[in-house]
Parts: C-alpha cells; structure tokens; sequence
C-alpha cells in the first residue's frame, strides 16, 4: 500500500562525509552483482517468476563463484507518495506515478560472497528521468553493518541532479560474521519514496548431481531404476 503525505516541508537532506577507502579495503568488484552494460537502465518491470529454471550445474556453479550471476532489471516498489507543490513548482513530471523519478541501477544490491571483519563498497547510481532538476537522498539504513556515502558534489548543488543525468552513491558493509544481511535502502525524492533492496548471502550449501538422469531403453510395464551421485559441496549442512 502507498501512503501519501501532504506535510509542509520534504525532510531535510541527510548528507554523510565522503570516505576514502582505507588501505586494504576491498571494492567488492566480484562480490556483488552487476548489471550488464546494455541493461544498465533498461525499461524496468515488476518482479515475475523466471521463465526458465537454471539447471543444477548452472546453479552450482553460480552458488561457487565459478559464474557470475546478474542483476535483473526490476521496478523499485514505492511506498509513499508526497504533494510535489510543498516542495518544487516544477509539479509536472514526465515519469509515470508507479515508476520513481530517480532510477536506480543495480535495480537491488545482492554480495554473493565476502569475508568477515573486511570492508566493502558497491556503487549503487540513480539516474534522474524526468524532464526537470530533481533532488534525490538516501537515507542512513537502519543497519550496523550497511551504510551509505553520498557524492560530496550532490551538497553543492543542494541535492539536485539534472535531467538525464546520474548521481552515484556508495553502499559500504562490513560485515561481522559469515551470515545472511539485509536492509532496506529508503531513497526520497520530491515526488515519492522507494525502497532498494540490500542483500548479502552467507555459506550455503551446494548440492550437485547430474542435471538429467538416462534411463536409455525400457521395456513397457517393467519398472527401472538408476543410482546417481548426490553430493554437498558447499559450506554448510542442508536438507533435501
């Protein structure tokens, strides 16, 4: 549901001080997920089920790194709508209601694989749709092991971005221990709030068997059977 809110004034920008990366902190270049150049900010769409499985080979190899997984394009969800006239003249937008005035791109955050105690950080760009300047901030996550750093040029320019132009903000974690995280990035912009997904995947386990099992020719009526291996290879016990 979407709640809208007419209140007086759009809350004030939150701006962190931008961080030099430490020596010996990681950029999370192969942890998290990209998205593809040409996807990059492709028409965005609701979240539906795959048309197409992955096999078990594909999975497994996805879940040890061997293959790179993407990000899928997707339409952020919008959780609260404001009365633009409360805080810009410029009321028309050239952005549909369900879609957010700022795109963002990866559409959610998703680290498939990282160490504990070491330091991460993942650009997360928005990109400004409409025909207009805009103003777009997020806001600290309510998370000890998530944060994020805004562009210190988004202050000078008191939080506005130009038509067609992109923004980037940096996701940092650092996580603690070798476990599933998640939050919720809450991005405001004149018109809405939106909500971007923030995952990290600990251990799991792999499961790996044959992606299609053989039973070559059968007589009719007669029943069959045939062994295959089935092995965990991941990192944590599971069930089946």
């Amino acid at each position: 549901t979407r709640r809208v809110v007419t209140g007086d004034r759009l809350p004030a920008l939150h701006h962190m001080r931008l961080r030099d990366d430490p020596a010996g902190s990681r950029r999370g270049a192969t942890a998290a997920r990209p998205l593809p150049a040409h996807l990059r900010y492709a028409k965005a769409k609701p979240k539906r089920a795959p048309d197409v499985l992955p096999t078990p080979s594909e999975l497994a190899a996805a879940l040890k790194g061997i293959t790179q997984l993407h990000a899928a394009p997707s339409l952020p969800r919008v959780v609260e709508l404001y009365n633009m006239a409360q805080f810009t003249h410029a009321t028309d937008s050239a952005v549909p209601l369900e879609e957010p005035i700022f795109q963002p791109s990866p559409p959610e955050v998703v680290i498939d694989d990282f160490e504990p105690l070491e330091r991460y950080s993942m650009p997360l760009c928005f990109r400004n749709n409409d025909s207009v300047a805009r103003r777009i901030k997020v806001l600290p996550p309510d998370s000890s092991v998530f944060s994020v750093d805004p562009p210190a040029h988004l202050r000078a320019a008191g939080g506005k971005v130009a038509p067609g132009v992109e923004v980037q903000f940096r996701v940092v974690f650092t996580p603690r221990a070798a476990q599933d995280y998640q939050c919720e990035l809450e991005c405001v912009t004149e018109r809405e709030k939106f909500l971007v997904s923030v995952r990290a995947r600990g251990p799991r386990p792999c499961f790996e068997f044959p992606d299609a099992v053989d039973f070559g020719l059968q007589p009719v009526r007669v029943a069959a059977q045939e062994v295959f291996l089935l092995r965990n290879t991941g990192l944590r016990d599971g069930r089946f």
